[in-house]
């Protein structure tokens, strides 16, 4: 199993891992490279109790994503780049995501 500190990260790591940029690119490209080869990706935590002891789990993370079979190699170098050099530090998105929220909280 992972340790607590890891535990404690992992809701917040699994969903936004899908949508920041890797590998040299930014998290636009890599949004683009997704809209054209694939049909979803997506990061969530699970738990699964454990078969052999009834007050045990363990926490891990589901992956998802489908494409055609012609894009199953690119969507699986999305997902290994992804995983192996994710960028977290595009604050500018963050900032892009308030400025939507305020506008729409305007709007309503």
């Amino acid at each position: 199993g992972i340790n607590a500190e890891y535990g404690a990260v992992l809701p917040l790591y699994s969903s936004i891992l899908s949508e920041v940029g890797a590998k040299g690119r930014s998290y636009q490209e890599c949004d683009l490279d997704k809209m054209l080869r694939t049909g979803t990706f997506g990061c969530s935590t699970h738990t699964a109790a454990s078969v052999t002891e009834t007050d045990e789990f363990k926490v891990g993370m589901l992956m998802r994503s489908y494409c055609l079979d012609a894009n199953l190699p690119y969507m699986t170098c999305l997902w290994q780049d992804l995983l192996t050099q994710p960028h977290f530090h595009e604050t500018d998105r963050r900032a892009y995501r308030a400025g939507v929220l305020s506008v729409t909280r305007q709007e309503v």
